[in-house]
């Protein structure tokens, strides 16, 4: 729930869009972007908004590192690794971000083994060697 008192006591839904790594270190807070709908274009630039957020916690989540996104064109990819060791391209849906893990809510399941360096180098049907990695 986003308030800013500019307006009113006019509510709006959002959804935590970004959040900082690192905490400012003389206001020791963090950065928040969040992102919502504003129709009738009423929050302008600048204006200050309180923000009452809720946390999903997502047990069957399946995130990967940002490096394993590879944006092509107007849709966003990864390579996964078949039983061959070849790769896959899967188109995906990306949900929650933030600097360094994505949340991917459709276009791969849990356990696939994923491509995370070297990908923008790879096809589908590339032979690929696998290296033991950070993954769960």
């Amino acid at each position: 729930e986003v308030r800013v008192k500019a307006v009113g006591d006019q509510k709006f839904k959002g959804a935590i869009a970004n959040v900082a790594t690192v905490a400012d270190p003389m206001k020791r807070n963090y950065a928040v972007k969040v992102s919502l709908d504003n129709p009738d274009n009423v929050i302008k630039s600048g204006m200050f908004a309180e923000v009452i957020a809720s946390t999903i916690n997502k047990d069957d989540a399946v995130c990967v590192p940002q490096s394993a996104i590879v944006p092509k064109g107007a849709t966003t990819v990864v390579y996964v690794v078949d039983k061959d060791n070849r790769a896959r391209e899967k188109q995906v849906t990306v949900g929650i971000e933030n600097t360094t893990i994505v949340e991917l809510t459709d276009g791969i399941q849990p356990g696939e083994k994923v491509i995370t360096k070297g990908n923008t180098l790879v096809n589908e049907g590339t032979l690929v060697r696998v290296v033991a990695g950070g993954g769960k």
